[in-house]
């Protein structure tokens, strides 16, 4: 017997979160069917180890990525579309699998279909790798019988997803290369070039001036410290970490980071576009809206947007409006709020969702560009700028020296 935290969503859409014991984490799946509910989230609760944590997290051979799951997704729902049966399109897939983590959980799931299982019941046992909306809305697709459109649905919006997500990442990897190059240089500079001189400006015994003394100061710090600078850095981070666990304080992070001049809208359009087509789809699949904004709540990064649909979702089962409820506040873009209200009115909802995951993932990749041409630029003169004040600091000393000297 063992302890679980679980998540599930009520027949009338509220968000149940709790603790309860079973004999096993299927055994509470269907035990919280059994009362009515469709789980969101259940799993163990357990003190780990050092070394289980590493294990799991850095050498798990179970754990596949997202373009994983979009292509096994991809390749089922093409199958099932063509008349396989699910039992035949799992066969297939395991079969045709060529990664080892892909065919362990593929074959798992295979078996438990045969054993009787649903495919959405078999996916919640492993929502590790399975997110809770792609659980629902295959759910969905079963219950109504449409679990191929469903399937081709859901490939569709999270091919949408990877391939924004991999634009932003390769336009990111410049200016991170550039950034650190920035930083390697300095390094290498103040830990081999300076010392160099400094010995030099010791035996002129000359008074240096002012930005030579920082430099040197600096350069014997950098080599002197450098250790515990790391290992400050490292607990900085773990401390960080615990800090951000705690839910007001990640609040609080996450409402400055919105609040910052340069990511805040970045942030803010991403995070509005993942929730329009994360919830267009769901309801999409025939999942009811309380349902579906229940579900829609875990796959934010930021939990400022969570509390906004939260609180959006209280007005909405009192009898509000959904785009009027979210343009309560500032968190939502006032036009995502109007674009909404217009599909309500219309009863072209999911639609409008589309239309506005469409914007808002423009406005993103649009975004990222005008950052890039913010920063790219910023970072090679600071680099400059730093190098000709470090070799200009260097100079300046020297010419002191020959004037003495003279």
């Amino acid at each position: 017997m063992g302890l679980f935290r679980y998540k599930a969503v009520n027949l009338t859409g509220e968000v149940l979160e709790g603790q309860m014991a079973a004999e096993s984490r299927q055994a509470l799946i269907e035990r919280l069917h059994a009362l009515g509910h469709t789980p969101i989230r259940a799993e163990e609760i357990r003190k780990d180890s050092f070394f289980q944590i590493l294990n799991r997290d850095i050498f798990n051979r179970r754990k596949i990525s997202a373009k994983d799951i979009t292509f096994i997704t991809h390749e089922m729902a093409t199958l099932l579309h063509a008349g396989v049966t699910l039992d035949q399109t799992l066969s297939i897939l395991t079969e045709l699998a060529e990664r080892e983590p892909i065919k362990l959980i593929l074959g798992e799931i295979h078996k438990d279909v045969r054993n009787g299982s649903s495919l959405a019941e078999s996916l919640e046992a492993r929502d590790d790798a399975f997110t809770s909306d792609f659980i629902s809305m295959v759910r969905a697709g079963e219950a109504g019988g449409a679990l191929d459109n469903v399937l081709l649905r859901v490939a569709e919006y999270r091919e949408t997803a990877d391939t924004l997500r991999e634009q932003v990442r390769s336009a990111m990897i410049y200016p991170l290369i550039l950034l650190a190059m920035a930083g390697l240089s300095v390094i290498v500079l103040l830990i081999f070039v300076v010392p160099q001189f400094q010995s030099l400006f010791e035996e002129a015994g000359s008074e240096l001036p002012l930005a030579t003394k920082i430099l040197m100061e600096s350069g014997e710090i950098v080599q002197n410290y450098w250790m515990p600078a790391i290992i400050f850095i490292v607990l900085a981070a773990f401390l960080f970490k615990r800090w951000v666990a705690n839910p007001d304080a990640r609040l609080r992070w996450d409402q400055w980071v919105l609040s910052s001049p340069l990511f805040g809208q970045l942030i803010r359009k991403r995070e509005t576009a993942r929730f329009s087509r994360t919830l267009g789809t769901l309801l999409s699949s025939g999942i009811p809206l309380l349902n579906s904004l229940s579900i829609v709540g875990d796959t934010f990064r930021n939990t400022k947007f969570l509390h906004a649909v939260n609180d959006a979702t209280q007005q909405v089962r009192a009898g509000k409006r959904l785009g009027e409820s979210l343009m309560v506040g500032d968190t939502f873009p006032r036009l995502a709020g109007h674009l909404l209200q217009v599909g309500e009115e219309t009863g072209k909802i999911e639609a409008m969702l589309e239309k506005t995951a469409d914007i808002y993932d423009q406005e993103v990749k649009r975004t990222v560009e005008r950052l890039l041409a913010i920063l790219v630029p910023a970072i090679t003169i600071g680099l400059g700028i730093l190098v000709a004040g470090i070799i200009g600091s260097i100079l300046v000393a020297i010419l002191r020296i020959n004037e003495l000297a003279l």
